[in-house]
């Protein structure tokens, strides 16, 4: 069922300047910032939506009616839908993520949420980054390509994890690259993480049953590389579950 997003009109000042925090600090990791411009990011940025968990923030079939959309807080996904119900979760985004307009006529495809989640308007800041492609500002415009090509690379590692990685490996690099995308974001510290996910939904993500994925996380666990703690995942030895992708 579409569930309609309910404006927040009256967030405190304080809670509206940060809600591009996780996205500056995105940007700012592949390029460095001026105060200047990263003012200028805010001043672009639209009104803000939130969503209950398990919403659909747009539908593949919905043609036309997508716009440019900023994941400000919580976590969703790109998600395919089969006829008998089955999903594969194609693509996670965390808060800084950018969501353009890329599912217009692709019956069966959607983006959902996967916690509750604040979006915000993003249609100006979209706009303003590709104008500064061809302008003067060229930090801004190399962190916003720079962005863009870790949204493709992200996709393509899914490719391979689905196709040659062992469910093991596909586990171990899943862990490794969400913390690297959360740290990224100012949203990690250098050992631990918040990972709200079920393990339905890394079930759906990975391609894997989740009985399997119990299995995976808890031989994980026995061997000390990730640990457990209300919502957060601590990873003891980064080091070793890296080596852990390549066994």
């Amino acid at each position: 069922m579409f569930h309609k997003a309910m404006t927040v009109s009256s967030l405190p000042e304080s809670r509206a300047a940060g809600r591009s925090a996780p996205f500056e600090a995105a940007m700012t990791s592949y390029a460095p910032l001026s105060l200047e411009q990263l003012a200028l990011v805010r001043e672009c940025l639209g009104a803000p939506h939130a969503y209950p968990a398990d919403a659909e923030i747009s539908r593949g079939e919905n043609v036309g009616d997508h716009r440019p959309v900023l994941i400000a807080s919580g976590w969703a996904a790109v998600t395919a839908t089969l006829e008998d119900g089955r999903r594969q979760i194609i693509s996670l985004l965390i808060a800084g993520d950018i969501l353009e307009p890329l599912l217009d006529r692709q019956p069966g495809l959607s983006v959902t949420t996967l916690t509750a989640v604040t979006t915000v308007d993003a249609s100006g800041l979209v706009g303003m980054l590709r104008d500064r492609l061809a302008s003067d500002m060229r930090p801004l415009a190399e962190a916003w390509a720079r962005m863009r090509q870790a949204v493709q690379a992200r996709l393509l590692r899914q490719i391979v994890r689905l196709g040659r990685l062992s469910a093991y490996e596909r586990t171990a690099e899943l862990m490794v690259d969400l913390h690297a995308r959360q740290r990224r974001c100012g949203l990690a510290d250098e050992h631990g993480m918040p990972l709200p996910l079920t393990q339905e939904m890394l079930a759906d993500h990975l391609g894997l049953s989740v009985v399997h994925v119990n299995r995976i996380l808890q031989q994980l666990r026995r061997e000390g590389l990730i640990v457990f703690r209300a919502g957060r995942i601590v990873l003891p030895d980064l080091p070793k579950l890296a080596q852990a992708t390549r066994r």
